[in-house]
């Protein structure tokens, strides 16, 4: 009986200490991977939070202004403020004029945060980028001037971009200036593997109330210019003025305008694809909505023009063959649908072309049946003057006021069209 007892105690004591050792076990785990856990949250990377003015952000500089308006500009290597002022136009310039590194062949980005007033003109040095997304950039009263210009007025500038932000010209308080004035020829330029390099390419912008133009570039000779999903909302003038353009590239933008919405000179080996033209009350200096005078190698596609005051788009002129230049032109979808209500009625042709030659023109839908019906086109296709070898293919023209197709050319061919 003593031998069972004590062999009975024996046994409880055992289950007692194993109970003991399995919680003081389970206690310990949890302390070693409560342990663990809080271990890899002291010592991982925290979550970038990029906040105005604070820590090192992903850009050259960064451009801020504190609740009282003071404007500072960051260095987004070091955090360090390395200017700052009351006038934000000053602030931009000196960061671009003397922050960014000297001499360099690639491009850095300076970001935008907040909104600022400007007083006086940006000047875009060669490579750079602004970063704008973050915000909402107007022309101060009477400011009277240009959003950008090249810095240097001499050799110009190239490898520029400018991407995002709301842009305000409240040109009812201006008397002059322009989106983007670029006084000087620049060309772009190929990388190593031979792809094009834009001298500037402007992207998700949003441009509002602007006095002359959204961009002229009146030094001539520009290459690579890329516009791309951007929206120019107003303008008192022209949309585009583009004097000897190459190699360019406009898509799935809205161009919004008062006279031309898009006027270019010799504009050579571009793409306008998807893009939306429109016009407002009309100009009587206007001659079209799309004014194009000796293009080559111009690929037009899925385009829409509407609105328009006169003519919808012009094709004026044309390089002479012998020198070796391809001359074609080629306007393939899209439309050109309605004229303006205070548009003068059957007077002006969807597509005119004078003295041009050249040109395919396949699959458009000219004139308006359903949007603004009060007011016709005179003419679908119109041939003037010296006009010939032009290729018209499969387009639609539709509640036109005269004719449909008025063909002067010999040689123009004209085949599987459809009018009223």
């Amino acid at each position: 009986m003593k031998n069972s007892l004590l062999i009975l105690l024996i046994l409880f004591i055992c289950v007692s200490f194993l109970f003991i050792g399995y919680n003081f076990g389970i206690s310990k785990i949890g302390s070693f991977k409560d342990l663990i856990e809080s271990s890899e949250e002291h010592n991982s990377p925290p979550p970038v939070v990029i906040e105005p003015g604070s820590a090192v952000e992903t850009a050259s500089y960064i451009i801020f202004h504190d609740d009282e308006g003071f404007v500072y500009a960051k260095n987004g290597d070091t955090g360090k403020i390395e200017f700052s002022g009351t006038d934000a136009s000053d602030v931009i310039n000196d960061v671009l004029a003397n922050g960014l590194t000297p001499g360099r062949t690639w491009k850095e980005t300076v970001v935008l945060k907040g909104d600022f007033i400007l007083d006086s003109t940006i000047f875009l040095p060669s490579y750079c980028r602004i970063d704008a997304y973050q915000a909402k950039i107007t022309l101060a009263p009477n400011c009277n001037c240009d959003f950008f210009q090249p810095a240097d007025l001499i050799n110009s500038n190239g490898a520029i971009e400018i991407w995002g932000g709301k842009w305000y010209g409240d040109y009812n308080n201006q008397a002059s200036g322009y989106f983007i004035n670029w006084v000087t020829a620049t060309q772009g330029s190929f990388d190593s593997e031979g792809e094009a390099t834009p001298f500037m390419w402007l992207k998700d912008l949003f441009v509002q109330e602007i006095k002359d133009g959204y961009f002229v570039n009146t030094g001539g000779t520009a290459g690579n210019l890329w516009v791309h999903g951007c929206k120019f909302d107003s303008t008192a003038g022209i949309g585009f003025d583009l004097d000897v353009l190459g190699d360019s590239w406009f898509d799935n933008n809205q161009i919004i305008a008062h006279k031309e919405m898009f006027k270019a000179t010799q504009l050579i080996s571009t793409m306008i694809t998807n893009n939306y033209f429109g016009g407002t009350s009309g100009s009587a200096t206007a001659v079209a909505g799309v004014y194009l005078i000796r293009p080559r190698q111009v690929w037009w596609s899925n385009n829409v023009i509407d609105n328009v005051y006169k003519h919808g788009i012009v094709v004026e002129g044309y390089e002479d063959m012998s020198l070796g230049w391809g001359q074609q032109n080629t306007f393939v979808g899209g439309s050109v649908r309605g004229m303006h209500k205070d548009a003068t009625n059957n007077t002006y042709s969807a597509f005119r072309l004078v003295d041009a030659r050249y040109n395919t023109i396949q699959g458009m839908t000219l004139g308006d049946g359903f949007y603004h019906t009060e007011k016709q086109f005179k003419y679908g296709i119109e041939e003037l003057g010296q006009s010939d070898y032009n290729t018209i293919v499969g387009v639609v023209a539709y509640d036109i006021g005269t004719e449909e197709f008025l063909i002067v050319g010999a040689n123009t061919e004209k085949t599987a069209c459809i009018g009223d």
